[in-house]
């Protein structure tokens, strides 16, 4: 029988745990690591947490992206921009999109990337932005917000060309300041539109009434002077020039604007019909011209005022006739 030498037994074992060693020692310490994505906030201002390649990929897109608003091609730079962004997540190109925007005249987009930047850049950051206060109050003094309800949810919605999303919509939505045109549609109703004017700073609500066609007719109301009140059957409905879905029958048509003579008129609407209205809106005639002012007022005008003056008379208290120089003229403003 061999007998094994305790010295090659000792051998074998110390081989034996080194191995264990090897394999399990390595799984340990990976176990215990935290992961890359850990190693910085997503707000960083650095691509220190973005692997080397994609890195050189996103400086190369922001390099891209600066040129390109050097050469006036703001939309060639906003896609470099978001693009180095959706790689890197530094806050830096948000504020760099923001511009992109403004120069776009997307002043609503840019508002809110402003607002995004403000809130993710380190102080730091900000700091090299040194009138960013001002440049968001600029921005925000050009976005309304609007408002739009509507009886029938699943609705789409959309400001000129631009699809805003489905009713029920969020309320308060930015949107640029200007004129611009709201569509709401669904299959089986008449669509809605109107002119808006949205005031910069300001806001808007719209109450979209869609109207099925099965019951319905489309109103068109026109004027010579823009943005006159169109209130139907006593209610207001926007301003001239407006697409109205209405149920069919008669409805009472008022159309009026500061300055001009209100018109009234009835219409009567068939099922499917699509009538256009249009209103010619004119100005009175000043205060004397009118048939039952006295022939005997006189008008001055002075810096482009009229004035005009309502002539009396005073009588002795027992003669008839007007006595030379009793003439009066109190002036009288309207």
């Amino acid at each position: 029988m061999k007998v094994v030498s305790i010295g090659r037994v000792l051998g074998i074992a110390v081989a034996v745990a080194l191995l264990v060693l090897a394999l399990f020692t390595p799984r340990a310490a990976r176990a215990q690591a935290p992961p890359a994505s850990s190693t910085a906030p997503a707000s960083s201002t650095s691509t220190s947490a973005v692997a080397p390649e994609n890195a050189e990929q996103a400086d190369a897109l922001k390099k891209r992206g600066d040129e390109a608003m050097d050469a006036l091609r703001y939309g060639d730079a906003l896609t470099a921009y978001q693009r180095a962004y959706a790689i890197t997540k530094n806050p830096a190109l948000l504020y760099n999109q923001a511009r992109a925007h403004q120069a776009l005249g997307d002043f609503a987009a840019a508002a809110s990337l402003l607002d995004r930047f403000a809130s993710e850049a380190s102080p730091e950051l900000k700091s090299r932005v040194p009138q960013l206060q001002q440049l968001m109050d600029e921005m925000r003094a050009r976005v309304a917000r609007l408002t739009v309800r509507c009886n029938i949810a699943g609705a789409q919605v959309l400001l000129g060309d631009r699809v805003l999303g489905t009713t029920p919509l969020g309320s308060d939505m930015r949107i640029t300041s200007g004129r611009a045109t709201l569509r709401v549609t669904a299959d089986g109703y008449q669509p809605y539109k109107r002119e808006l004017d949205l005031p910069g700073g300001g806001a808007v609500g719209v109450d979209a009434e869609l109207v099925s066609k099965d019951s319905s007719s489309l109103l068109v109301v026109r004027s010579n002077i823009e943005n006159a009140t169109v209130s139907i059957d006593g209610k207001a409905s926007g301003q001239t020039p407006i697409e109205l879905a209405l149920l069919a029958g008669s409805h009472a048509v008022r159309v009026e604007r500061k300055g001009y003579d209100t018109v009234e008129t009835q219409v009567v609407l068939a099922v499917g019909d699509r009538k256009e209205l249009d209103i010619n809106l004119s100005q009175p005639p000043p205060i004397y011209a009118k048939w039952w002012f006295w022939a005997g007022v006189g008008a001055v005008v002075v810096g482009g005022v009229v004035t005009v003056y309502a002539l009396t008379t005073e009588r002795g208290p027992d003669s008839g006739s007007v006595t030379p120089g009793r003439l009066s003229a109190p002036l009288v403003r309207w």
